[in-house]
Order: structure tokens, then C-alpha cells, then sequence
């Protein structure tokens, strides 16, 4: 078995399924259901990394983190800001500034 370079930390309870690539190329090959469905996770994923991707590449961190309010409101209320920094690609100073420039009143 190889072992992974990446980890993923579940901030919440979680079920988490796990399958030896030998097993799932078996499952694609004996169902079409199988394949079908290989192929829409993939290309959800693919979406999901290229959004990703795209928006490092066109916007701000501060664009980002507005996003990240509009999009998924409960992240901001339930994950620490280091990580939510971590997230945006910005240290956890460079969030507080962000946060403390979007802000600040108006006087």
C-alpha cells in the first residue's frame, strides 16, 4: 500500500468509505452503473479543484474570503481562522487584516 502525501482532517463527525484502487477498477469494469458513477465523481472533483485553482490565480485573497462568506457561511462561524487562513492560501495576520479592513466602520 502507498501512503498517501496528502491528509485530510474531518472537522466534523464523519463517514468516511475507504476501497483498494484494485478493488474500485474491478467494481468499473464489471458495471456500467459503476463506471457512470466513477465518472461523475471525477468530474465533480475536477470542478471543484479547477474553481479552486482559477481563483487563485484571478482574485484576491481578499475576493476569496468574500466568496468563502458568500458561498459557505457556516465554514466562517465553525472553523478557526488559522485554518480558514490556511484555506485562502494567507496567513492567519493577513486574514485578520482582511477581516479588520472589511470591518471596520464607517466614520
Amino acid at each position: 500500500m502507498k501512503k498517501s502525501s496528502a491528509w485530510i482532517q474531518a472537522l466534523e463527525d464523519a463517514t468516511v468509505f475507504l476501497i483498494k484502487s484494485t478493488d474500485l477498477f474491478n467494481l468499473y469494469q464489471q458495471s456500467i452503473n459503476f463506471q457512470k458513477l466513477g465518472r461523475k465523481v471525477a468530474e465533480y472533483l475536477f470542478l471543484i479543484v479547477s474553481t479552486k485553482y482559477e481563483s487563485f490565480l484571478l482574485e484576491t485573497a481578499e475576493e476569496r474570503y468574500l466568496d468563502l462568506i458568500k458561498n459557505r457561511p457556516k465554514v466562517i462561524q465553525n472553523i478557526p481562522q488559522y485554518m480558514i487562513a490556511s484555506y485562502l492560501g494567507i496567513t492567519p495576520e493577513g486574514l485578520s487584516r482582511i477581516r479588520k479592513r472589511l470591518y471596520k466602520p464607517n466614520t
